[in-house]
């Protein structure tokens, strides 16, 4: 389990990315993400995905997260704005309200784009997966 905090004061922001383990109820916390850049996470089954999101674009890294234990942090790089991004154990969808919409796969700290999907309607507003 991952979660940003927003520590900064006034409209000054600064996010501390952190990561622990959650197993019958009970939260363990770990540490901090030294190397994490972000605003926003997305997680699958074992990687982790920092954001940091901008609507001229947004930045992303990848690392490995198994078991309680985050991997690296590496850069992937940028991407046009996303208005929404869900998640499967395995893979990504990247979604714009305008009906844009792109599949990626996450899975063991390694990204790759799959590609556009044709046909999504506009205006979802909620777009949710499972593990």
């Amino acid at each position: 389990m991952a979660f940003i905090k927003d520590v900064g004061h006034g409209d000054l922001s600064n996010y501390v990315t952190g990561y622990g383990m959650l197993t019958n109820g009970q939260y363990f916390h770990k540490a901090d993400i030294p190397d994490a850049q972000g605003s926003d996470l997305i997680a699958t089954a074992d990687s982790l995905m920092p954001r940091v999101e901008s609507f001229s674009g947004d930045t992303y890294q990848i690392a490995t997260m198994i078991d309680g234990t985050v991997g690296p942090v590496r850069n992937t790089g940028d991407s046009p704005h996303w208005d929404m991004v869900a998640r499967t154990a395995d893979s990504l969808f990247f979604y714009k309200t305008d009906g844009t919409a792109w599949i990626s796969t996450l899975s063991g700290g390694n990204y790759a784009n799959v590609g556009p999907l044709p046909g999504v309607s506009s205006g979802w507003t909620l777009i949710e997966g499972a593990l």
